[in-house]
């Protein structure tokens, strides 16, 4: 499988980092998903995922940080951080 042109520019801005992954549907748009071990989240844990927002603003439309807390959390625009182990107990009532 070929690498998407937001894929590659993904791995180019955070060569260090193998907890990121992207995924591009067709019509271009385009999901963002990181994962953090830490039980806290942070400003900071949103750096790269706003900067791949930034470069991709037509596409970009989430960008999820997954930790090992319990909150639901915005982080600002289509920004989330949502708690790994919501993956097995199912919907998460988004704050508004």
């Amino acid at each position: 499988m070929q690498a998407s042109a937001n894929d590659a520019l993904c791995l180019a801005a955070f060569p260090e980092i193998s907890g990121k992954r992207t995924r591009e549907r067709a019509d271009g748009s385009l999901a963002a998903i990181e994962v953090k071990t830490s039980d806290t989240i942070t400003s900071s844990n949103f750096h790269g995922l706003k900067v791949l927002q930034s470069v991709t603003p037509n596409g970009f439309k989430c960008g999820v940080v997954l930790y090992s807390g319990k909150d639901v959390v915005p982080f600002g625009d289509s920004l989330f951080a949502l708690p790994i182990d919501r993956l097995w107990l199912g919907p998460v009532a988004y704050p508004r």
